[in-house]
């Protein structure tokens, strides 16, 4: 999508370190979009990407200094990992306003599987579940989700 797009050009071609959480959320975001269109190849491609980038978001210590930006902008401006702060060139520290779990880490490692098994609430994905053709792949990714979750 054009946000997760956004988050790439902002890092200069690859997403900074303190939004692959948020960039998580939004290719997750998308996955469904796309396979509530029926646009399964699409939906699946943003499932991958999004699952790669809650692994890599887990594997950053708690409390880890991220950056924001890339050499052209903001190189210098940390984020603390599942915190709303900003770590400032000088040491100020400045709270995110209107930050929430969404931004910070897009929801944790669990969402996806969360998001794939509750249609209740993600009937995004309804169209893809028992599909003759999509089914079966997309029972491979729950179960792709699940061990993500349990990692």
């Amino acid at each position: 999508g054009m946000l997760a797009d956004m988050a790439k050009a902002w890092g200069g071609g690859e997403v900074p370190d303190a939004l692959v959480g948020w960039y998580a959320r939004r290719l997750l975001l998308c996955g469904a979009a796309w396979m509530g269109c029926e646009e399964f190849e699409k939906g699946f491609a943003c499932l991958d990407e999004s699952m790669a980038a809650y692994r890599k978001w887990a594997s950053f210590a708690e409390g880890s200094l991220l950056s924001i930006g890339n050499e052209t902008g903001y190189k210098d401006i940390r984020m603390i990992k599942d915190k709303p702060i900003l770590i400032l060139p000088d040491g100020t520290r400045e709270t995110i306003p209107e930050a929430d779990e969404w931004t910070l880490n897009g929801g944790g490692k669990g969402m996806p599987y969360y998001a794939m098994t509750h249609l209740d609430g993600w009937a995004w994905f309804t169209p893809v579940v028992g599909h003759p053709v999509y089914g079966a792949r997309f029972a491979e990714y729950i179960e792709k989700a699940k061990k993500l979750a349990e990692e």
